[in-house]
């Protein structure tokens, strides 16, 4: 294990404080975990971007990848009916 140090709001501290006494664990244990949660959803949001910059990379719509994955057509309907509300 190597050391990191930082500097963050008195809030935050005291939010990291309560969580480590209501689970009965570190707050190194829980720092270490989110980062670790942080990184991995910043490499999702990575690709995703990447992917949406793409100019081969095919968009579809909602009706579109339900389709294409096999969503029953009744479950598409439904996403029809609440979109057509919300208009």
């Amino acid at each position: 294990m190597a050391n990191l140090s930082g500097t963050v709001s008195a809030e935050l501290i005291e939010q990291l404080n309560e969580l480590a006494k209501e689970t009965g664990h570190s707050r190194n244990f829980h720092l270490e975990r989110a980062l670790m949660l942080y990184l991995r959803e910043y490499g999702d949001l990575e690709v995703a971007l990447a992917r949406l910059n793409d100019p081969s990379q095919k968009l579809l719509t909602l009706d579109e990848l339900e389709a294409e994955i096999g969503v029953p057509n009744s479950v598409q309907g439904r996403h029809k009916k609440r979109s057509e509300k919300i208009k």
